[in-house]
């Protein structure tokens, strides 16, 4: 797989940023003191099942130099299907009305899209709506023209479930001291229209004998994957060491849905025992050698063994030194 080194996001924000950056320049010089601004790609959510919750990241930006008060809203076919949220409210448990966005950023937020059980299968078409608000200061004291800026949302209703999971599987290390835990990162990406709770299994082969296997089921402390929803654990998967002998050993990971197979990876780790540590130790000192690191560690005992018998044979000369440097001390204190 190709390495991206710039998301679509990132690409639009950049965009976006350069011609909010116009807008404003705009509306200063023509007299407009505020102005507001959300990244306005479509939403456009397909294969959505009737009484589905799916949710949605909004980019909102600020480049005034003080806090700015937004309101959000839905409108059109969507109207009342929205709730909105913080990102760190991962339970959605306390909706917005209004958000305070920091001066000079963007800020994100979440729309949650709950469709009516008794919605019909077809398309759907409404907007999110970004208003301009006074803050609670300003309220009082000003009548405020609100600014608003949409962003097209179209929903297309089935009664057909699809099942479609993306996993990404990263160990944090691929050696690992003896004793110490193997940890593996796994990233979910539900592309699919229903709520999902993958299992993983774990084994563990040295010399094509499995050492360790078992099966990590969904953390019972966590919701479902909802559709469209990238869900990071970090770590997912911890093996320990302890007790297992070095070298090297083969990992086998399986996401697992019910009793199929969505994924499978593999990986080589290496378990270093304390010798081995050693050499790698040496190894870097030498620059990625172990010939020049001993070297390069060797020749730092003999200067220090030529230093010891220096102060050995004239200690006197080292006590000069001190007084010398004791009294230079002093005169700059003074």
């Amino acid at each position: 797989m190709k390495k991206q080194f710039f998301s679509a996001k990132t690409i639009l924000k950049a965009v976006f940023t350069a011609i909010f950056v116009l807008g404003v320049i705009s509306a200063i010089g023509s007299g407009q003191v505020k102005a507001i601004g959300m990244i306005t790609e479509p939403i456009d959510l397909k294969d959505i099942l009737r009484g589905q919750a799916v949710s949605e990241t909004l980019t909102l930006v600020n480049s005034q130099n003080v806090p700015a008060f937004y309101e959000l809203r839905s409108e059109g076919d969507v109207e009342g299907w929205v709730k909105f949220y913080l990102p760190t409210d991962i339970n959605f448990e306390n909706p917005l009305t209004k958000i305070e966005v920091p001066a000079n950023s963007f800020f994100d937020a979440v729309a949650l899209f709950q469709v009516p059980q008794e919605a019909r299968n077809g398309l759907y078409r409404g907007a999110v709506v970004l208003l301009s608000v006074a803050g609670d200061e300003e309220a009082e004291n000003s009548v405020q023209v609100k600014q608003r800026i949409e962003r097209e949302v179209k929903i297309e209703i089935t009664d057909k479930e699809t099942i479609k999971l993306e996993s990404q599987i990263i160990p944090l290390k691929y050696e690992v001291n003896q004793g110490k835990p193997l940890e593996i990162k796994v990233i979910y990406e539900n592309q699919g229209n229903v709520e999902l709770k993958p299992s993983v299994e774990l084994t563990v082969t040295k010399n094509n004998n499995n050492v360790f296997k078992a099966v990590f089921p969904y953390p019972e402390n966590e919701r479902a994957i909802k559709p469209l929803e990238r869900k990071v654990f970090d770590p997912l998967l911890v093996w320990q060491t302890q007790g297992q002998a070095a070298g090297p050993y083969l990992i086998k990971v399986k996401v697992l849905l019910g009793d199929g197979i969505i994924q499978e990876e593999n990986f080589s780790l290496n378990v270093l025992a304390f010798s081995e540590r050693i050499m790698t130790f040496v190894a870097k000192i030498g620059f990625g050698s172990v010939g020049l690191g001993w070297f390069l560690i060797g020749l730092l005992f003999v200067l220090l063994a030529l230093n010891l018998a220096i102060i050995s044979k004239k200690p006197q000369l080292f006590q000069k030194i001190f007084k010398l440097k004791s009294r230079l001390i002093k005169e700059n204190n003074n």
